[in-house]
C-alpha cells in the first residue's frame, strides 16, 4: 500500500456495476462522487454514485434497478478498507438521469445492503423459545429469512423469551424486540445498526467502554501545527473543517417527549392487576452508565421538577412471579420463561435514544479514513468563543467524549478527496452546572382573574 501524502486521499480499488444481464462494466473512470451513509439508528447500509456516461450505459446495460455495485475503497497506510466485493451492495433505483451535453449524460444510482432489499421480500411466521440475542441471531442468518454472511457483533440478552412472530418482515420484528431487551449487565439500551464492518447488536454501554479513535480540534490551528504553510497530515486529520455545535436544550420539546419524567402501567392479564413504574430525569440519572461514567452530569440544573404525567405509557403483560403465566411446556410447566419486562426498559431505554437524538449533539466535517464507523467514540476538543475569563481556552460543557451516532462518507474521484460528515451525540454534560441559589421554575404570585362576558 502507498504512503499517505495528505489528509483526505484515498484510493479507489474496484467500481464494477453487474447487470442483471450479466454484463459487467468498470466505472473507475466514470465516477464523480460516492456517498455511503450510516447511522445507529438505521438497520442497513445506503448510498449513491453519481456516474458520467458517454457510452450510452442506460440503453446498453441498461440500468433498472437490478444491478449489483462492486466496491472497494482503501486509505493508504490503513489496512481496514471498505470493501463490498463479497458482499455487493444493491442499486435499486436511478434517481438523477441528466443529459449533461451532447453524448453525454449523468447518473445517480442509488444503493443498498442486500439484506434490506431481502427485509422487503420475505416475512418472519414463527414461534422462538430462546434469549433475544440468539433470536435475533437466528434471524439474521437463517436462509429462510435474512441471510447475512456478514459479521455480526453481538453483545449477549439475559432471559429466555417465548415470542411468535406474528408474519412480520424481520427488521420490523427486530425493532420490536430489543424494546425488551436487557443485557446480562441490566441495561436496556440496545442498538440494532450496521456498518462498512458488519452488523452490530450492542448497547451503548458496550460501546462506551471502547476507547476514542480519534480526536478533533476546532478553530484556527496553532503555528506548532503546521509544516510550512499547511497543516501535517496528523495535524489536518486532528482538524475539523466544519463545527457546528447543535443546540442542546429545548424544555418544551423535552417535557412533551418524557425526558424530566414518565411512567408506565404494566396491566397484568393473568392476575388482573396493575403497576405503575416512573421514571425521573434526576433520580435515574446514574442508574445505567452514561458516555462519561463518573463524569457525567445532567443538562439541566436539578431544581428542575420531574413531571411523571407528561408522558404515560400502557403495556400488557402476564406473569406469574418473573415467569411468563401464559407459557406451557409438554409437561404443562414454565421453570425458565421470563414474563414481558418492558416496564424496566421501555422508560429507560426511550428517554436515552431522545436524549441522543435532540441532546448535546455537533456537526463535524473532517478529513476522511476507511477505519471510522457510527458506534466509535470521539474526543472533542472544543475552543470556547471569545474572552476565557481565565477558565480556560476549551469550553468546559461542549469539550469531552462523544458518540457518532451518524455518518456519511463522501468519496470524489476526480479531487481524491474523502470527507466525513457526521453527527456526534453525548447523553450527558462533562462538567456541572452553576447552581448559586435554588430558584424555582416558575415564580407564581396573585391570583387568576376571571372575567364573566355575557
Amino acid at each position: 500500500m502507498s504512503d499517505l501524502q495528505y489528509a483526505g486521499e484515498f484510493e479507489l480499488n474496484e467500481l464494477e456495476i453487474i447487470a442483471s444481464s450479466g454484463v459487467t462494466i468498470s466505472l473507475l473512470k466514470a465516477c464523480l462522487e460516492i456517498n455511503i451513509y450510516e447511522s445507529i439508528f438505521s438497520n442497513s447500509l445506503t448510498g449513491n454514485i453519481t456516474v458520467v456516461d458517454t457510452n450510452d450505459l442506460a440503453q446498453n446495460m441498461p440500468f433498472i434497478g437490478q444491478e449489483q455495485l462492486l466496491l472497494k475503497i482503501s486509505t493508504p497506510t490503513l489496512d481496514n478498507p471498505i470493501d463490498f466485493t463479497k458482499n455487493a451492495f444493491m442499486i435499486y433505483n436511478v434517481s438523477v438521469n441528466t443529459e449533461l451535453s451532447a453524448g453525454a449524460a449523468v447518473y445517480v444510482l442509488e444503493f443498498c445492503s442486500p439484506e434490506l432489499l431481502r427485509n422487503n421480500r420475505v416475512r418472519v411466521s414463527k414461534s422462538f423459545t430462546d434469549t433475544p440475542s440468539q433470536i435475533l441471531e437466528n434471524i439474521m442468518t437463517d436462509s429462510r429469512y435474512i441471510n447475512t454472511t456478514k459479521k455480526i457483533n453481538l453483545e449477549k440478552t439475559s432471559g429466555i423469551k417465548n415470542i411468535v412472530v406474528p408474519n412480520q418482515r424481520p427488521f420490523d420484528f427486530l425493532r420490536s424486540l430489543i424494546q425488551d431487551c436487557k443485557s446480562e449487565e441490566g441495561s436496556p439500551h440496545y442498538l440494532f445498526y450496521e456498518t462498512v464492518r458488519g452488523y452490530n447488536f450492542r448497547t451503548l454501554q458496550n460501546l462506551y467502554k471502547e476507547g476514542a479513535k480519534s480526536t478533533y480540534n476546532n478553530g484556527d490551528a496553532g503555528p506548532d501545527e503546521k509544516v510550512g504553510n499547511s497543516l501535517g497530515i496528523q495535524e489536518a486529520f486532528d482538524r475539523a473543517i466544519v463545527c457546528d455545535v447543535k443546540t442542546p436544550n429545548n424544555a418544551l420539546n423535552d417535557s412533551r417527549a418524557g425526558m424530566f419524567g414518565a411512567k408506565v402501567i404494566s396491566h397484568n392479564i393473568f392476575n388482573k392487576s396493575y403497576e405503575v413504574n416512573t421514571y425521573g430525569y434526576f433520580t435515574d440519572f446514574d442508574k445505567h452508565a452514561r458516555i462519561d461514567g463518573k463524569k457525567d452530569r445532567p443538562k439541566y440544573n436539578s431544581n428542575l421538577k420531574e413531571w411523571p404525567d407528561s408522558r404515560i405509557y400502557l403495556h400488557p403483560t402476564s406473569a406469574s412471579g418473573s415467569l411468563d403465566a401464559q407459557y406451557r411446556d409438554s409437561n404443562n410447566s414454565n421453570s425458565s420463561i421470563v414474563a414481558n419486562k418492558i416496564s424496566e426498559t421501555i422508560l429507560h431505554r426511550k428517554e436515552r435514544m431522545y436524549e441522543l437524538n435532540f441532546g448535546k449533539n455537533v456537526g463535524l466535517t473532517v478529513h476522511g479514513n476507511t477505519s471510522l464507523v457510527v458506534g466509535d467514540i470521539v474526543e472533542l476538543n472544543y475552543a470556547a468563543a471569545g474572552k476565557n475569563h481565565n477558565i480556560g481556552t476549551l469550553d468546559k460543557y461542549i469539550s469531552g467524549r462523544y458518540l457518532i451516532t451518524s455518518l456519511r462518507h463522501t468519496f470524489s474521484p476526480a479531487t481524491n478527496d474523502h470527507q466525513i460528515n457526521m453527527i456526534i451525540s453525548r447523553d450527558s454534560l462533562p462538567n456541572v452546572l452553576p447552581l448559586i441559589a435554588d430558584v424555582a421554575e416558575v415564580k407564581i404570585t396573585g391570583y387568576g382573574q376571571v372575567n364573566y362576558i355575557t
